[in-house]
């Protein structure tokens, strides 16, 4: 049996391919099957101004038009690699290998090639410093699984570890050359960490009339009574807030990609969408502690039937954000696509670094393929080229995120608990908004997306199906999540 279509990558899509691959291992009959397609189908054309661009059905005053629906492939129209290969590479490796009691349990998934016909790496990191390495070749036949002791050893330590173990070519070949990764899989071995106790520094708190805020050594931060929320953010005198409506606000949206509006999700899911924009503050509570100052806003989601979200910010001393974003569960409400906040900064803080899963963007139901490790590139880097804007540019299991200006001053983002994480020039609402990419607004901020959780992208195909159940947001459910914002010089 093979499937002549699956896993339909039209847009931010592919989720859940691993469901597949999972029926393949435990049926013998499934043979696999083809993804629809490999390339997108889409002409180089001109816009009103000259710019090039890719354009799709109706571009071309051809109506009635299916717009996009041929715009479905891994590889983009001019023949650069979506960030969907990334975990299509990593379903299809032809080598399983789980880290494991100083070695690695690998299946061999080859039907004729022998393991030792590569070259086998591993190495630990811990912190940033790889601490240990090696390479070998190793004897394991074709569709059999067996334990290679590798003799590696990881104590506990201060700092995060992480082993990864690689098998690549030890020659050229056709495809690819000498030392090309086939294959990789990798163990966290979480930090030990020890309570830090520190001195309380001075600060002092203003509460006036119309604004409350703490200012102390190098920083200083303001909250609005009659807004509701924060409206500066200032360390060494840089102020950070660009605009007050994305000022660290909660966040239930994104910009619906192909396969949302397949499934109808922004009509479903309407609700969330007014909550993003229209939140509004009911109850301010503020209480000025030994440590630093306390604010909690109540916000009134403007759903039906009502809900609200409740976020409290602790500023200590040293000027450390401290926020706790929290949500009862509602019957009678749709899922949400996030659970998170938006926080827009000025674009020039414009590198971002983060440590999680990467270097491509990933996905709760997309993170097979994607390494363990810190990145860096640019924030325009992280808009995806899907030929409708849509939502992209996601990171999960971020431990951290910075953001940085030329000369390295920015903001650092810590989650008590690893996080769903983006940072983009635009705002969904502006992603959404347009319909190719020539109509997106000129840059002036760098908008943060700081999710407790996002909703899968899905993929088995893109007129009706929704991702798998265990990668949406139910909103009769309880959430709960906390981060931590400081600056770095």
């Amino acid at each position: 049996f093979i499937l002549c279509e699956y896993t339909h990558a039209m847009g931010n899509s592919n989720g859940g391919m691993d469901r597949y691959i999972e029926l393949e291992n435990e049926y013998d009959m499934y043979q696999g099957g083809f993804i629809w397609d490999y390339i997108d189908q889409a002409l180089w054309t001109e816009d009103r101004y000259g710019k090039p661009y890719l354009a799709f059905g109706g571009d071309f005053g051809d109506q009635p038009t299916d717009y996009n629906f041929c715009v479905n492939g891994i590889i983009y129209a001019n023949r650069e690699a979506s960030p969907k290969m990334q975990a299509i590479k990593g379903a299809y490796q032809p080598f399983t290998i789980e880290v494991k009691d100083g070695g690695a349990q690998i299946q061999n998934k080859n039907m004729f090639t022998n393991l030792n016909e590569y070259t086998l790496k591993w190495e630990i990191v811990r912190g940033e410093e790889v601490v240990s390495s090696g390479e070998g070749y190793y004897d394991l036949e074709p569709l059999s699984t067996g334990f290679i002791d590798l003799g590696i050893n990881v104590t506990p330590h201060q700092e995060e570890q992480v082993i990864t173990i690689s098998i690549c070519l030890k020659e050229d070949t056709m495809f690819a050359p000498c030392g090309h990764e086939v294959a990789f899989g990798q163990l966290i071995v979480d930090a030990v960490k020890e309570e830090e106790i520190r001195p309380v520094k001075a600060f002092q708190i203003a509460n006036g009339d119309v604004n409350v805020g703490i200012s102390g050594e190098g920083f200083e931060v303001i909250f609005a009574k009659n807004l509701g929320r924060m409206v500066s953010m200032k360390y060494d005198g840089i102020e950070y807030i660009h605009q007050p409506n994305l000022s660290l606000m909660p966040n239930f949206w994104r910009a619906s990609t192909d396969n949302d509006r397949g499934n109808q999700a922004p009509i479903r899911m309407a609700q969330w969408k007014l909550a993003s924009m229209y939140a509004f503050n009911e109850f301010m509570e503020i209480n000025r502690l030994e440590e630093g100052l306390e604010v909690i806003f109540t916000y009134n989601l403007n759903t039906m039937p009502v809900s609200h979200a409740i976020v409290k910010y602790f500023i200590n001393s040293y000027g450390q954000i401290h926020v706790t974003m929290s949500y009862e569960g509602v019957e009678g409400l749709p899922n949400m696509f996030k659970f998170g906040m938006d926080l827009a900064i000025p674009c020039e803080f414009n590198t971002l670094t983060w440590r999680g899963f990467g270097p491509d963007e990933t996905y709760a139901d997309r993170e097979f393929g994607a390494r363990y490790g810190t990145f860096t590139n640019q924030v325009a880097d992280n808009l995806a080229a899907y030929v409708i804007p849509q939502a992209c540019g996601n990171h999960t299991g971020v431990r951290y995120a910075t953001l940085t200006n030329e000369s390295g001053a920015g903001l650092k983002i810590t989650g008590d608990a690893p996080l769903s994480f983006s940072a983009l020039p635009y705002t969904s609402h502006e992603l959404e908004a347009a319909f190719h990419h020539y109509e997106l607004p000129p840059v002036h901020k760098t908008v943060l997306s700081i999710n407790h959780q996002e909703m899968g992208v899905g993929g088995d195909d893109s007129w009706g199906a929704r991702p798998d159940a265990r990668f949406e947001l139910p909103a009769n459910m309880k959430y709960e999540y906390s981060f931590v914002i400081e600056s770095v010089k």
